[in-house]
């Protein structure tokens, strides 16, 4: 099951070199968990470095996930080798990443601020997070993805598998300006967020635009007119060759 449907986790653990650390119950383990560990929502990603699931909202923001490069903690935390030899790291892999679609060619080594924040003696609370390290903002924001995988969810029991899915109607409904029209962020996690199929369906139910498509495809039979263009490119702002 850990190759036939984690390959992607599997392939970036051996490239990065974290896998020593790994077990395959470990993989398994985390496989087979549905839930964000630190919200409850969906955890569609899994933090190589925390090795914990997680979603894509704390993904972005939860100071557990941030992700900074090695030598940008070295300098905002002024740690010594021998405190900056505790800290896990890793070689980044090269690809596209973050919602910018930014792609980077280069590896670079990156760590847990997180983890630098308790090695240096601070506390770990948001607040501090929020004043000592911008990495949730702005240009450090691709680390966090840098130093993720997504994984599906396996159900042991009945041998399901989940992706997790957005919502193309929240989609829609910003590109309408029904929402977000003022810049609200809360329109914006709407359309970012990645549901299970359960949560999704309850979603449907007051999601005005999503019951507009799905009306419109005949039930799920052809291609809704207004697909928003993300959409029809499976998920991508920008084309991929």
């Amino acid at each position: 099951m850990v190759v036939s449907h984690g390959l992607n986790l599997l392939c970036a653990l051996l490239r990065t070199r974290l896998a020593i650390g790994i077990s395959l119950l470990d993989f398994y383990h985390t496989l087979c968990t549905k839930a964000c560990t630190l919200c409850g929502e969906f955890g569609g990603f899994v933090s190589l470095l925390t090795w914990n699931r997680c979603c894509f909202a704390c993904l972005q923001g939860a100071l557990e996930t941030q992700v900074q490069t090695l030598a940008g903690i070295r300098k905002q935390f002024h740690l010594t080798k021998a405190e900056l030899g505790q800290l896990k790291s890793f070689k980044t892999l090269p690809g596209i990443y973050s919602m910018e679609e930014s792609v980077h060619k280069s590896r670079i080594v990156v760590v847990s601020v997180h983890q630098a924040k308790l090695v240096s003696g601070q506390q770990p609370h948001a607040a501090a997070a929020a004043q000592a390290q911008p990495a949730s903002s702005g240009r450090n924001r691709k680390f966090n993805f840098m130093g993720s995988c997504a994984l599906p969810h396996y159900d042991g029991r009945t041998g399901r598998v989940e992706y997790g899915m957005s919502c193309a109607g929240c989609q829609l409904a910003l590109e309408k300006d029904i929402i977000g029209s003022r810049g609200e962020e809360w329109a914006f996690e709407a359309r970012d967020k990645v549901y299970a199929q359960d949560s999704f369906l309850e979603h449907f139910r007051w999601c005005e635009q999503a019951q507009l498509l799905w009306r419109s495809s005949g039930e799920g039979k052809r291609q809704p007119t207004e697909l928003p263009e993300a959409a029809r490119r499976g998920g991508f702002f920008n084309n991929r060759e």
